[in-house]
């Protein structure tokens, strides 16, 4: 069982290797290209704002490149602000986390995609965020209503995550001492330090955390201690 726990951590994270190449279809080209005019014109001519491509659809697409006033067209248009694509099934939300991309993450919520949707066994965005570390998106993820006690499959957390780290060939973070990220996740939700599954307390053996002295000592201090 530890095992497979700590294979959802690198599972997480190698998913993103199959990646979303080039596009052929010409929305989720431009989209991808952030070329504004022609989204809006393929869009004006009847083109589906959800077709999906090999890779990523166009909003997804869109995001991960930050291109802004692309996503807005689409989304004003009808593109599924939650709905998945590429080969990983993430959606748009995930995709833009996938390349840091704070600006789009906004520009989704606004949209109206919802922060605590799940896939790929129970992953949510902030999950995503914890495990490669990225505190500024985690803090604006529960900024805008991100529920870090959520559990993905086997029972694993964002805090978890956070903790392990994942094997993103884009963003390698396993193994990984990623303090900020657990600090701002036990800010918001002290009781995640003791409210351990079997599972994840598994993944975080496995993890090797101890190697983490202040990683450690914000798992077993107070919140009063860490304010």
């Amino acid at each position: 069982m530890r095992i497979r726990c700590y294979l959802l951590t690198l599972g997480i994270g190698l998913l993103a290797w199959l990646g979303c190449g080039k596009s052929s279809d010409p929305l989720v080209a431009a989209a991808g290209a952030g070329d504004s005019t022609l989204v809006e014109r393929l869009l004006g001519e009847g083109d589906d704002p959800n077709r999906r491509d090999r890779g990523a659809n166009a909003l997804a697409a869109a995001a991960r490149g930050g291109h802004q006033a692309a996503m807005r067209l689409l989304l004003r248009a009808g593109a599924g602000p939650d709905r998945p694509s590429g080969h990983n099934g993430w959606t748009p939300l995930m995709h833009a986390i996938h390349k840091n991309q704070a600006a789009s993450i906004s520009t989704l919520l606004n949209g109206g995609a919802n922060v605590n949707v799940t896939c790929c066994g129970g992953q949510t965005a902030l999950m995503m965020a914890a495990g490669y570390g990225q505190t500024g998106l985690v803090n604006l993820l529960l900024d805008r209503g991100a529920d870090p006690r959520l559990q993905a499959l086997y029972g694993l957390s964002a805090l978890d995550l956070a903790i392990t780290g994942v094997a993103d060939i884009d963003a390698w973070t396993l193994g990984s001492c990623q303090t900020a990220t657990v600090k701002a996740l036990l800010d918001r939700a002290p009781d995640m330090a003791r409210q351990a599954s079997f599972q994840s307390r598994a993944a975080r053996w496995m993890s090797r955390p101890a190697k983490c002295a202040d990683v450690m000592r914000l798992l077993e201090e107070p919140r009063a201690r860490r304010m």
